[in-house]
């Protein structure tokens, strides 16, 4: 069949009898155009530039995009990116070089947002101690719309001689149902990679506003990858 072609009312494709198909290119009836890129691309660096792997978070006008951002760490920052906007995604304003490392902890990317009310938002990442190689999960706080962000709490790996466990894909929401004896809980979950080899699926809890821990449990330690 040639593109654009009408095939007759009756054919026989492959043994079956068919009605008329058009492969005519049909208009949509709606189109949605395009914002534009959320990222300044003045900030990046001509032969690194990648954003990837990207979450994103609304609290009424504001709207907050975590991203993999390769070029932060060039720039006195980290690889976990971000761009928010205040008026309902119409532009984006980047922040140069993301989440602020802690000392020698640098947020790594996979990146995963979650909201509350009052525009307070969350932002989970990977992180590695570049000196020690102590690896963890740390969550970033907002309480301005996501135009700044601070550490909060973490979850680490202790790890006093290399090799490490490495913590990665982590996973995170809130518990946001009126009534629920939970309310205002943080859930995240993440893949803990075993320096001896095979995986672990983990899940943790916390008090969103305070950082209050709650536990750990694992949830699986078959061999697999990915968070849930």
């Amino acid at each position: 069949i040639q593109e654009g072609a009408e095939l007759p009312a009756s054919t026989s494709v492959q043994g079956l009898e068919t009605e008329a198909i058009s492969t005519k290119p049909r208009p949509f009836s709606h189109v949605i155009p395009p914002l534009g890129t959320v990222n300044d691309k003045s900030l990046e660096f001509s032969a690194i530039n990648t954003q990837s792997e990207p979450s994103i978070a609304v609290s009424g006008p504001n709207v907050v995009i975590g991203f993999n951002n390769v070029s932060g760490p060039f720039s006195g920052g980290s690889f976990s990116g971000y761009s928010y906007s205040t008026n309902s995604g119409a532009t984006f304003t980047e922040v140069p070089g993301g989440l602020p490392p802690i000392g020698t902890i640098v947020p790594r990317g996979d990146p995963s947002l979650a909201m509350q009310s009052g525009g307070r938002f969350y932002y989970s990442t990977i992180a590695l101690d570049v000196i020690t190689e102590e690896s963890s999960i740390l969550v970033y706080r907002s309480t301005d719309g996501g135009v700044t962000f601070a550490p909060a709490f973490s979850v680490v790996a202790p790890c006093p001689t290399p090799p490490c466990d490495f913590l990665d894909k982590p996973l995170i929401t809130i518990d946001r149902k009126a009534g629920s004896p939970f309310l205002g809980r943080l859930y995240m979950t993440y893949t803990r990679f075993l320096a001896a080899g095979g995986t672990d699926i983990e899940s943790c809890a916390f008090r969103a506003s305070t950082g209050t821990f709650f536990g750990c449990t694992t949830l699986t330690t078959e061999d697999v990858q990915g968070s849930m």
